[in-house]
């Protein structure tokens, strides 16, 4: 015995020993005294004492417990020579089930989502794979000298060289397909897809923000959306194994409707701003006009900017039918109807238009946005009745005059200070008839999800006591501005003197456009209130051009209108939305149908490249702007890239081409120092067309170019431009290049603040100055800052 123990288990034994001394006291104790002599005269029966019994359970006990200890003594002794790497993957074994199982558990549910993508939102249409309708779009991003530059494919977001942030910002007009870029990304990581840089991730995250409100824990969303019920993995579980990943990727889809956007202390802010999980890559999509107020400086910006020829020809091939003959009717209508053709660069718009529209050839007379969505409308209103054979369903008509509850639901949601998206399924029956709540989710254009009643308190993760609920949202945002917009119309009529700037303080045009685009296309008179009350707002009057412009089934009732628009000029910039962008584009087009003279088109940071063989301008939205417009000035402002004397050399030759131009002015980057082509020169001189150089500041001095020298001469004294004035302007540039349109539009103002000390001294605001727009300027303009004219009183 005394060989198998060691010193401190012979201790032990000491001590067992001493616990067995006082037992034995305290049994002969409770006993009772020893038997007496006169017992012993008559003998008991033979019997088996209770408290021997009691002592050998008790030693039996001791031996169990000793023996327990040496034993694990001796494991212990043995693990201290075991090689480390197996006691390592012995540790590590529970953390990697609940890893593999955490993985599992996530693709079955992203399985789920991916496949149940429906292009047609009637509730009884075709779903289908992603994977099988996704194309990539254009998307540019902002580099580190603030030009939007494009990528290839989606695939580039993670990996190319160029985006080093790992917080990036997808931004995207409603109905430009954010949501499904990143199911497309889901698909790709759950499939290990092999262009994919996402095959490589440990760990891909996507939630939805809009499902998110009152629930601050990125963990505890994961658990109870991601997971399925019942899922034995806790939130500490969980935030370990993002913890012990290498390479997270986390997918927060929706910032725009977020309900807690401005909550300090939830996770998803946090880790928005970097102030959370600081390691791991971060996606956030979202509209342009709805960006977080303060986010990490090093982010990346990236935009959707919609479907060209390509993507369509792409998108029918792959989605709708991959037949010559279908793609060709489909792009003979959009050929036909320009209008049509501008709208289908919304992807959801031209998918709901090739899946279900194209066929009827009331489609090719089709003039406006509100047209064209009114047909779709009706269009999944027959769908749906020919898929149910319902032969109670009521008529149209009859359907049209019940959408009084829903605009009004839906006007209440837009003119919210936080725009509400999603009811309680009890909450929106209660407003709108259950008849026409069956019918509206029958069409799909209301959808159903089912969510937990979800608190931040603490659930155990089997229990029985969370409480699933059906939420309702619109198919999509637009839907809802469509609805908002018959209310708006109905209350405009009732109430003709409506005070507008009150009525719609919450909603601006930035945030609803198609709000505004609808609800002038419903009514002209409705459209007259709008384009007064759009004057009076702050940047409003740029949207006035989308409320003409749904009003072009009598083009002869708006043209005065449109040649008043003309007249005042036309202005491409790189912040505006692209539908706002789009209708600039449109209302060139007609001008251009209706030789209507445009005064003045300016591209504000926005020029992308000339492309001399289609005689087009190209912007970074993907705009293609023809010489064919016949626009007389022509303004380019340049601060947001260096150009280069190619580019110089190609904006010059497609002056050549454009028939009404007479003043080319640009900005910011500075020109080269002559130009050599006498061909082009020639052109330019034979057609009286001036070119003028304005520099960066006010106090820059402007330039004229020589048309028979190919050189730049100082408008102020007409001599030649030295090195020093290339060293200035060259300087001048480079100060302000960097800076944003914000910080211009407050340096214009404080220079506007200026302007009676120059008058103090002669100087007088041009005549030809429009805002602060115009670029027109007779020989006696001597200082210009962006588009702040002032020019020499000539009594002076």
């Amino acid at each position: 015995m005394v060989n198998i123990f060691n010193c401190n288990q012979i201790k032990t034994l000491y001590s067992l020993h001493h616990v067995y001394v006082i037992l034995m006291i305290f049994t002969f104790l409770h006993e009772g005294n020893p038997p007496t002599t006169a017992q012993t005269h008559h003998p008991a029966p033979p019997s088996f004492p209770l408290w021997v019994l009691l002592i050998v359970v008790l030693l039996v006990f001791i031996c169990g417990v000793t023996m327990v200890i040496c034993l694990k003594k001796k494991f212990q002794s043995i693990e201290v020579t075991r090689d480390p790497e197996e006691r390592a993957r012995m540790i590590e074994a529970p953390f990697v089930g609940k890893r593999d199982e955490f993985l599992k558990q996530l693709k079955d549910r992203y399985k789920d989502l991916y496949n149940a993508v429906k292009p047609i939102p009637c509730i009884r249409g075709k779903m289908y794979c992603v994977n099988n309708v996704f194309v990539d779009q254009c998307i540019t991003f902002e580099d580190s000298t603030g030009e939007w530059t494009s990528i290839d494919t989606h695939h580039n977001v993670f990996s190319d060289p160029r985006i080093k942030s790992d917080r990036i910002i997808l931004e995207g007009e409603p109905g430009y397909g954010k949501s499904t870029v990143t199911l497309q990304y889901v698909y790709d990581w759950c499939n290990s897809i092999h262009d994919s840089p996402l095959k490589d991730v440990d760990i891909l995250i996507l939630l939805r923000l809009r499902q998110l409100g009152g629930v601050s824990s990125f963990c505890r969303a994961i658990q109870e959306f991601l997971l399925p019920k019942g899922s034995l993995l806790m939130e500490h579980d969980i935030k370990n194994i993002l913890l012990k990943s290498k390479t997270v990727v986390i997918i927060l889809d929706g910032f725009d409707e977020y309900p807690d956007q401005d909550s300090r202390d939830s996770d998803f802010i946090k880790i928005i701003t970097r102030r959370m999980f600081p390691d791991f890559i971060v996606l956030l999509t979202t509209r342009p006009s709805c960006l977080l107020q303060t986010y990490s400086p090093s982010t990346t910006r990236l935009k959707l900017t919609g479907f060209t020829n390509t993507t369509r020809k792409h998108y029918i091939r792959k989605a709708v039918d991959d037949n010559e003959q279908i793609l060709g009717e489909i792009e003979g209508y959009l050929n036909e109807n320009i209008i049509l053709s501008d709208l289908c660069q919304v992807p959801l718009l031209f998918v709901l238009f090739a899946h279900i529209t194209y066929k009827n050839d009331y489609i090719k007379n089709l003039k406006s946005a509100t047209k064209f969505f009114r047909h779709m409308i009706s269009c999944l209103y027959h769908l749906m009745r020919n898929e149910t054979k319902d032969v109670d369903i009521w008529n149209y008509k009859l359907l049209e005059k019940s959408d009084v509850d829903l605009s009004v639901v839906a006007f209440n949601a837009l003119n919210e200070k936080r725009k509400r998206m999603v009811w309680r399924r009890e909450e929106l029956c209660n407003k709108i008839d259950q008849k026409f709540y069956d019918l509206y989710k029958g069409m799909g254009i209301l959808v159903e999800e089912e969510v937990l009643n979800i608190t931040d308190e603490p659930l155990a993760a089997n229990s029985d006591d969370v409480q699933c609920r059906q939420d309702v949202r619109f198919y999509h945002t637009i839907f809802c501005e469509w609805y908002a917009a018959h209310y708006l119309r109905d209350y405009i009529q009732k109430n003709p003197s409506l005070d507008l700037k009150e009525f719609l303080r919450n909603l601006h045009p930035v945030d609803v456009q198609y709000f505004y685009l609808f609800s002038c296309g419903l009514n002209s008179d409705c459209a007259k209130n709008i384009n007064h009350y759009l004057a009076e707002i702050e940047g409003g009057d740029k949207f006035a051009i989308l409320c003409i412009l749904e009003q072009t089934e009598n083009i002869e009732n708006i043209k005065e209108k449109i040649r008043r628009l003309c007249s005042e000029g036309v202005i491409i910039c790189t912040h505006d939305s692209l539908l706002l962008q789009m209708s600039s584009m449109q209302l060139l087009t007609i001008s251009a149908r209706y030789e209507i003279s445009v005064k003045m088109l300016q591209l504000h940071n926005c020029l992308k490249s000339v492309d001399i063989s289609t005689s087009t301008l190209n912007t970074t939205s993907g705009l293609v702007l023809p010489s064919t417009i016949p626009f007389e000035q022509l303004g380019l402002r340049l601060f947001h890239k260096r150009t280069s004397d190619d580019e110089y050399n190609d904006i010059l030759k497609f002056s050549t081409m454009c028939p009404s131009l007479k003043l080319l002015g640009i900005y910011g980057s500075p020109p080269p120092k002559s130009f050599k082509d006498e061909s082009i020169l020639s052109r330019l001189n034979a057609r009286n067309v001036r070119v003028k150089y304005y520099g960066s500041y006010l106090e820059s001095p402007v330039y004229n170019l020589n048309l028979l020298t190919g050189k730049w001469e100082r408008t102020s004294d007409g001599a030649q431009c030295t090195e020093e004035d290339f060293k200035q302007t060259e300087s001048e540039w480079r100060r302000v290049g960097d800076r944003t349109e914000d910080e211009l539009r407050r340096l214009i103002s404080e220079y506007r603040e200026q302007l009676s000390l120059y008058a103090t001294k002669g100087y007088v605001m041009s005549d030809n100055v429009n805002d602060d727009h115009s670029i027109e300027h007779g020989e006696e303009d001597i200082d210009i800052m962006a588009q702040l004219r002032i020019a020499r009183d000539s009594t002076h």
